[in-house]
């Protein structure tokens, strides 16, 4: 099955995301390491980027799976300025279903990007790509994420405990999900 994903999605009069390329991996450092405090309390591959070299091969491992139509990560952009990254980290053509993840830098938040970019996300997984459930996990303490999904309508499932290490600790993940039949 060869599924054709699209490289750019207008979320709002404000908000896009698209494909990265080669040529954003500086201002895609640049935004991490400026962010890099802030992001490191709930992102763990932080001491892993440390140069732009480490942006640009993070660029070229999305680029691939996005092509296969196996994984849907974009930039974000508020008027036209990098702010984030997001998309699906996985998507499962054949069970119909995607996993959302998305990071903000710390001086756009509370502006509505995320939840935005989720609700397009979403739409366009279930309209466009016939995907049948769509997930967000967070950890419970991420009070921020676990309300984007909480307001887009996904449901509370359970909590995957200790899921991820995180810089040596351990950490929980709630999981949340949505199913086409429970859209509007």
């Amino acid at each position: 099955m060869s599924v054709i994903l699209k490289k750019e999605l207008i979320i709002n009069e404000n908000v896009s995301s698209r494909l990265l390329t080669l040529e954003d991996a500086p201002e895609l450092f640049k935004l991490v390491d400026s962010n890099r405090d802030y992001l490191r309390e709930w992102l763990p591959w932080l001491d892993l980027n440390t140069e732009v070299k480490d942006s640009e091969e993070f660029i070229e491992r999305c680029i691939k799976p996005f092509e296969e139509g196996k994984s849907f990560i974009h930039g974000i952009f508020f008027n036209d300025v990098m702010v984030g990254n997001g998309g699906f980290h996985s998507l499962d053509h054949a069970n119909k279903k995607a996993s959302i993840g998305y990071w903000l830098a710390e001086n756009y938040t509370g502006n509505g990007i995320i939840t935005s970019f989720c609700s397009k996300l979403i739409d366009y997984a279930m309209n466009e790509l016939e995907m049948n459930r769509i997930e967000i996990m967070a950890c419970p303490e991420n009070r921020p994420s676990c309300a984007i999904a909480e307001r887009l309508g996904l449901k509370f499932e359970g909590c995957k405990r200790n899921n991820e290490l995180l810089y040596g600790k351990f950490v929980d993940h709630n999981i949340y999900s949505i199913l086409k039949s429970e859209m509007n």
